[in-house]
């Protein structure tokens, strides 16, 4: 392959996107990220990250979470309906659990600091009462974190373990309505 053509495809790479991708692109989170900034009047991006982080920490990725979820932040009552209206109008409807993968690592940091466990936490320490979770544990307990290579493994474990859980309960019900 020619090295102008490789160089043209890592300049692509931060722009891509795919229709099955798991993430979004760096350019379309910041390009999120900015517009909550704008909208909430905060001094900087650091604040709309914790916004964001905080809402989706704390089950905002969820299709069936209801938009009026609502948190205070730096002042400003944020919305879950708000945040997914941004998203939709910079052209990736229904994409927060993609922008919270996308952000995952940076979540984590941020609700470590803040002591937010994370929406999967007491589903997870309910299943597995003998295991003491420490705080910084407990942030990594998302339903987004099972992708991220941050993730420790051990932790990872757990939270598609509670998938599974999700998937035969499901299924029980279903076999019951029938």
């Amino acid at each position: 392959m020619e090295n102008d053509f490789k160089e043209l495809l890592l300049k692509e790479k931060s722009n891509l996107q795919l229709a099955r991708a798991n993430t979004l692109p760096e350019s379309a989170v910041s390009e999120i990220v900015d517009k909550v900034q704008e909208k909430y009047s905060y001094p900087s991006t650091r604040e709309a990250k914790a916004a964001i982080a905080c809402i989706f920490q704390q089950g905002g990725t969820s299709r069936s979470c209801d938009g009026n979820m609502t948190i205070k932040v730096f002042g400003k009552d944020i919305k879950l309906a708000e945040i997914r209206k941004i998203i939709k109008e910079l052209g990736h409807n229904r994409g927060e659990r993609k922008l919270a993968r996308s952000m995952a690592t940076e979540i984590q940091d941020i609700c470590v600091q803040l002591e937010i466990p994370g929406n999967l936490f007491l589903k997870i320490s309910r299943t597995h009462p003998d295991k003491i979770f420490t705080p910084e544990e407990q942030a990594w307990l998302s339903d987004f974190q099972s992708l991220n290579d941050s993730t420790p493994s051990d932790l990872k474990l757990l939270i598609t373990e509670s998938f599974d859980q999700r998937k035969s309960s499901n299924s029980g019900n279903q076999k019951r309505t029938k």
